[in-house]
């Protein structure tokens, strides 16, 4: 693991420490147990951007500079998905209470915004064109938080507000987000630090 940056962490439902690396590789550490996750040929070379657990126990990911996302089952084996027609870079991912992925898009070089992926299709969500989701989460209200250079954007059943600097936070270029266990938003920034909500 010691080689190449590690470019993606999470701890998921059970304990197990996921680490995505910049050369493609993903490893599970389950107690002392170090185990490196299967790969694919579509993902050799692409850094793991991004790791997201979904409520069936999946972990997805999503590659950088890359259209390549996918997901590793509770085994460690992996799933790529392709969506014919669909973003050409997925920057970042957020399962959703209701099973969907929400991926975080550009095509062509510009930000696309948030794009919801169910049932093989994807579609994007309404009041995200032109966003740059560097950072997602569904919180635990089911509310759907996006990182960007302009603050963190808010979206509840379609009605979207943007958080910024003039609202409190200690820079508009949001990095990272995470909930803790009582449910505090935690907003990383870059050169500003960090905020909760």
């Amino acid at each position: 693991i010691s080689s190449h940056a590690i470019t993606a962490l999470l701890v998921d439902s059970d304990g197990t420490l996921w680490i995505g690396k910049r050369n493609g590789t993903v490893f599970r550490i389950e107690r002392s147990d170090i185990t490196q996750c299967q790969t694919h040929d579509s993902i050799e070379g692409y850094g793991i951007r991004d790791l997201a657990q979904d409520n069936l126990g999946n972990v997805w990911f999503c590659l950088g500079y890359s259209d390549g996302f996918g997901y590793f089952d509770r085994s460690g084996t992996i799933s790529m998905v392709s969506v014919p027609g669909g973003p050409s870079r997925v920057a970042c991912v957020a399962p959703s209470s209701t099973g969907s992925i929400y991926l975080g898009v550009q095509r062509f070089g510009e930000w696309d915004g948030v794009w919801e992926y169910v049932d093989g299709e994807v579609h994007r969500v309404a009041g995200t064109q032109g966003v740059s989701a560097n950072a997602m989460l569904e919180d635990e209200q089911g509310i759907l938080w996006v990182g960007t250079s302009e603050g963190v954007l808010r979206l509840d059943n379609e009605f979207a507000v943007t958080y910024n600097m003039s609202d409190g936070l200690p820079s508009d270029l949001v990095t990272c987000l995470f909930e803790d266990s009582r449910g505090v938003l935690w907003i990383g920034t870059e050169g500003g630090g960090a905020a909760c909500y």
